[in-house]
This record gives C-alpha cells, sequence and structure tokens, in this order.
C-alpha cells in the first residue's frame, strides 16, 4: 500500500487513540482548544499525525461537522505544516467521512491522508517504536492480520 511512499524520518510525531476520546464529554470548543494545546510544540515545522481508529464505537466517532468546524478553525500553520494523517485501523466511518472531507472540503489534503490497516505499514513511513502502542490495539491487529506480524 505505501510502496509509492518514500520513507521519511519523522521528527515531530502525534498520537491520537479515537477509541479513548467521549465527544459528549466536551463542547467543539474544548475539543478545539485541547487539539491545539496537544499539537502546538508540533507544528511549527512538518509533522504528522497518527490516529488508532482501533475499537471506536459509535460513542466515541467525531462528527462530520466538528471536524469540518475544527479544520475551519485551525490556524493556517497547523494545516500547512501537516505532512501526513495516518489512520490506523479506519472503520467505514472514518473511510467515508474523511473522503468526504478531504474531496469536497480539504482538497489541498487528500494526499496527505492515508489508511493504515496493519501497524506494522507504520513501520515504512514513521518509526512506530517512537510511542507506545497500547495493547488492546495490538491485540486487535493480531486478530485481524495474524500473529506473523506481531513483534514483542
Amino acid at each position: 500500500m505505501f510502496s509509492s511512499l518514500q520513507p521519511f524520518l519523522v521528527i515531530r510525531l502525534e498520537v491520537f487513540i479515537g477509541k479513548w476520546f467521549k465527544p459528549e464529554a466536551a463542547t467543539l470548543e474544548q475539543a478545539l482548544l485541547y487539539l491545539i494545546k496537544k499539537i502546538d510544540p508540533v507544528v511549527e515545522r512538518d509533522y504528522s499525525v497518527v490516529y488508532f481508529c482501533t475499537k471506536t464505537s459509535s460513542d466515541n466517532l467525531i462528527s462530520y461537522w466538528w471536524l469540518k468546524e475544527i479544520y475551519s478553525q485551525l490556524p493556517y500553520h497547523y494545516r500547512k505544516n501537516l505532512k501526513a494523517f495516518y489512520t490506523v485501523h479506519p472503520s467505514m466511518w472514518t473511510r467515508v467521512t474523511t473522503w468526504w472531507f478531504s474531496t469536497f472540503l480539504a482538497p489541498a489534503i487528500k494526499h496527505k491522508i492515508h489508511n493504515v490497516h496493519q501497524v506494522k505499514e507504520l513501520d515504512s513511513v514513521i518509526n512506530s517504536t517512537e510511542f507506545d502502542i497500547p495493547m488492546f490495539i495490538q491485540e486487535y491487529d493480531m486478530s485481524i492480520n495474524g500473529l506473523r506480524y506481531y513483534k514483542p
């Protein structure tokens, strides 16, 4: 899948776990401020984001309208300096939403969005040992991709 991508060294990286996000517990403004707080230290230079969609449910999904509002309110350099957005184990909802969003609202970022179906695929573009991957993600990956991909 990533054969057309050239591996590169990611100096700045931010990781989000979708399963742990609770949209009903925050307003749109709170979510935006949290996002800015998390990624502000890395946005002055090129950066990438890894979003683990693994085992998210309808309770954890960000609505299309939230995504649209957050993107429109982010300062320009946040969008410009984003080099790649990797969605690991994307759900159908996530794939459709990001396709729709990047096709009609933000076509400039379409080439930056990558769906990753195996954690192992991340190693071809980033060093996934730079961050801890929660065990539930590794277990899920093994259950759908087999044990041959597991590296302790």
